[in-house]
């Protein structure tokens, strides 16, 4: 369990301050607030969480198997990312610079809250 807390808390860390963001967008700044944000806050935050935790998940600690888990996983979330905003950008057809910019965000966000919780975790160990 201590593998996790670091992705858990770097990700709550992440989707904390996200959610702050939002809510002093929301307030002040009304017409760039996007109202699909819970869903892809939420949409992020399982794709992440599951990511850290299938990325580190307790193994033989080989470097070979943890590169292929990695590629494949990195792969699998590309691909629900995309399937992601492809079907956003044609269901609902407005705001979709938006959306966009928003993505971008929260992909850099929490990749770096991943990544860096991953690293330490394999440093660590």
């Amino acid at each position: 369990m201590a593998t996790y807390k670091s992705a858990l808390f770097r990700i709550g860390i992440i989707t904390l301050i996200f959610i702050i963001v939002a809510f002093v967008i929301h307030q002040a700044f009304t017409q760039l607030y996007l109202p699909a944000f819970p869903a892809l806050l939420f949409f992020f935050l399982i794709l992440y969480l599951g990511f850290a935790f299938l990325v580190t998940r307790q193994g033989k600690n080989r470097s070979a198997l943890f590169i292929n888990r990695f590629i494949l996983l990195t792969s699998i979330k590309f691909f629900l990312l995309f399937i992601f905003i492809l079907l956003y950008l044609i269901l609902v057809k407005k705001d979709n610079v938006l959306f966009l910019a928003y993505v971008l965000i929260l992909y850099a966000g929490y990749s770096l809250a991943a990544y860096s919780s991953i690293l330490i975790a394999g440093k660590n160990e």
